[in-house]
C-alpha cells in the first residue's frame, strides 16, 4: 500500500511540476527567474524525498525476499552444472534441489523410510535428513495432495510393506478431497503413514485437518501428527507469511514428527 501511494504521489509531482509547466510555458520553464527557481528548488527537493524514500522502501523489500529466498536455499548446498535443472546437491545420500526446490532422494528403494512434503517439507529437509539419513526426502513448493499421487505411482510405488514407514505433509497449497486422500493412502498399502496437518492462515485449513484427521481415525496404519495443534499458539515459528518456517519451527516441527515415529 505505501507502494502504490508513493507511486501516484509520484506521478502526480511529474504531471503538476513537470508536464504541466513543460506544456503551459514550453522552453522558457527552464529559464525561471529568482522566485521561480525558489519554487522549482522547492518542488525538486520534495520530489527528491519522495523517490529516496520508495527507493528505500523497495530496496528494504528486495533484501527481505532474498533473506527468503536464503531461506530455501541454504549454502550447505552446492551447484551441479551438469543437470540441465541446475540440480543443488546434498552430501550423501543425496537430497537433490532442482529449480522448483524439489528433495528427492535417488537411491535404492529399500529404503524403510518416505518423506513427501511441499514447501514445508523443503525448510525441514536437512534437519529429517540428520535424523534419517537413509530416508528419502521428496519436497517440491507448491506440491498438492493431488500431485502425489502420479508420483508416488511412477517413484514409490514399493513402499507398501508393514516394515515401511511413509511421512506425507501435503495441506500447504489447498484443499483435496477425501477420496483423493484415501485413494493415496492405499498406495501404500500396509506400510504405516504418518500425515501431518498443516497450520497455514488460509481458508481450506480447517477442511485439510478435518480430512487428515478422519483418515487417521479410519485407518489403522495411519496415524495423525497434528502440527496444527503444536503451532497454533507459536508465531514465533513461522516466517512473515504464517506458514514457511524459521529455524524453531523446523526444530518443533522435526521433534513433532520424531514423537510419533519413536513412539
Amino acid at each position: 500500500m505505501i507502494e502504490i501511494i508513493l507511486t501516484l504521489l509520484l506521478a502526480e509531482c511529474s504531471y503538476r511540476y513537470v508536464e504541466v509547466p513543460i506544456r503551459v510555458r514550453g522552453l522558457a520553464y527552464f529559464k525561471p527567474g529568482k522566485a521561480q527557481l525558489k519554487s522549482l528548488i522547492a518542488k525538486s527537493s520534495i520530489t527528491l524525498v519522495l523517490v529516496g524514500l520508495t527507493l528505500t522502501i523497495l530496496s528494504g523489500h528486495f533484501d527481505y525476499l532474498q533473506q527468503a529466498q536464503h531461506h530455501h536455499t541454504k549454502t550447505t548446498f552446492k551447484v551441479s552444472n551438469h543437470d540441465h535443472k541446475n540440480s543443488l546437491i546434498l552430501p550423501i545420500p543425496k537430497i537433490n534441489v532442482n529449480s522448483e526446490q524439489t528433495i528427492n532422494h535417488k537411491g535404492k528403494h529399500q529404503d524403510k523410510m518416505l518423506f513427501i512434503g511441499d514447501s514445508v517439507m523443503v525448510d525441514i529437509g536437512e534437519e529429517i535428513h540428520k535424523a534419517y539419513p537413509d530416508a528419502i526426502i521428496d519436497g517440491k513448493v507448491g506440491r498438492n495432495l493431488n500431485d502425489a499421487i502420479p508420483l508416488v505411482q511412477e517413484k514409490y510405488s514399493t513402499f507398501n510393506k508393514p516394515n515401511q514407514q511413509v511421512v506425507l505433509e501435503l495441506g500447504t497449497n489447498g484443499d483435496f478431497s477425501y477420496d483423493d486422500l484415501t485413494k493415496l493412502i492405499k498406495m501404500f498399502g500396509n506400510a504405516h503413514v504418518y500425515v501431518v496437518n498443516t497450520h497455514v492462515p488460509r481458508d481450506w485449513e480447517q477442511s485439510v485437518n478435518e480430512k487428515l484427521s478422519n483418515a487417521a481415525d479410519s485407518h489403522k496404519n495411519v496415524q495423525l501428527v497434528n502440527w496444527y495443534q503444536k503451532a497454533k499458539d507459536h508465531s514465533e515459528y513461522f516466517a512473515y507469511d504464517g506458514v514457511h518456517l524459521e529455524y524453531k519451527g523446523v526444530q518443533a516441527l522435526v521433534s513433532e514428527i520424531n514423537k510419533h515415529i519413536k513412539s
